[in-house]
């Protein structure tokens, strides 16, 4: 497993909140070899796709959908595993496959935490901004631990690890220029100047050597900033936009790539520099 996708999770990978919640599927590797799968749950089972063929495998039975879990790797076993708060408690089920197992008591829900790899043990981290701190809740389980003092919240950050250290860092865009803490724990560091905000981008690691890149679609073009701080270079030209793609490594080489689901088929650009390769015809979008 790559250390951004490590480190990261799936969180830094997808826009978050209320796009997320509306999701029909995400993408995550639940078998460890280093390839992401589909994962949909429709509100009865949850169900795993090889992105090819994309014939839908059960995985476990239950409710929960992507409204209220989000994807990490929760234990350190290089498989993502589905973390799920509802109001009074965290559970996890590991590699999707498991019952819920508990974490701990919270009121705090997925749309209140992201969830990344602060300390670099391996095992995802929740993070918890209220809006004046930064507080991490580490493997899930622990204690509410002071991180750093910050106003930023999750509808202006994306965690993902910009230096390559291993750890996950908090990536800030506030329309002006971009920052990040590295390990949530610095001050704001400055990236670059850019009118582009968290919405408007994704965050991976585009060329392999574990530094995110910011990915930005215009809807005519893919663009790069490489490690965040790089000039805006040419990536590819396409029309498809955070709205109908995910980024994730398809293919195991260590590079992210670009899912795309148009409603009858799903395609990926590998690295994000190639055409479209048709994986499986599917209905099934995001």
């Amino acid at each position: 497993m790559n250390t951004l996708w490590a480190a990261a999770v799936v969180s830094c990978l997808v826009p978050m909140g209320t796009v997320w919640a509306q999701r029909q599927m995400a993408l995550g590797d639940f078998d460890g070899d280093r390839r992401a799968e589909v994962f949909r749950p429709d509100g009865g089972n949850w169900w795993l796709a090889s992105p090819s063929p994309g014939s839908w495998s059960y995985l476990n039975v239950s409710a929960a959908t992507l409204a209220n879990t989000r994807l990490a790797d929760m234990n350190g076993d290089g498989k993502l595993d589905v973390f799920h708060a509802n109001g009074t408690d965290w559970m996890v089920s590991y590699g999707g496959t498991t019952g819920w197992n508990f974490l701990r008591s919270s009121p705090l829900t997925v749309s209140q935490v992201a969830l990344g790899d602060f300390n670099g043990d391996g095992q995802a981290d929740v993070f918890y901004p209220d809006g004046a701190n930064w507080w991490v809740f580490y493997s899930g389980s622990g204690s509410q631990t002071y991180l750093n003092v910050s106003a930023a919240t999750l509808a202006n950050t994306r965690l993902a690890d910009v230096d390559g250290d291993g750890k996950t860092d908090v990536f800030h865009a506030n329309g002006t220029g971009w920052m990040v803490s590295y390990g949530g724990t610095t001050g704001w560091n400055f990236l670059r100047s850019s009118s582009l905000t968290v919405s408007q981008v994704a965050l991976g690691d585009f060329n392999g050597d574990g530094q995110a890149d910011v990915f930005y679609p215009d809807g005519a073009n893919w663009w790069l900033f490489y490690s965040g701080s790089g000039s805006q270079t040419y990536l590819n030209v396409s029309a498809a936009t955070l709205a109908n793609t995910e980024l994730a490594d398809v293919d195991g080489d260590g590079k992210t790539d670009v899912f795309h689901a148009n409603g009858t088929g799903w395609m990926v650009s590998y690295g994000g520099t190639t055409g479209w390769n048709f994986l499986a015809n599917s209905s099934y979008t995001f």
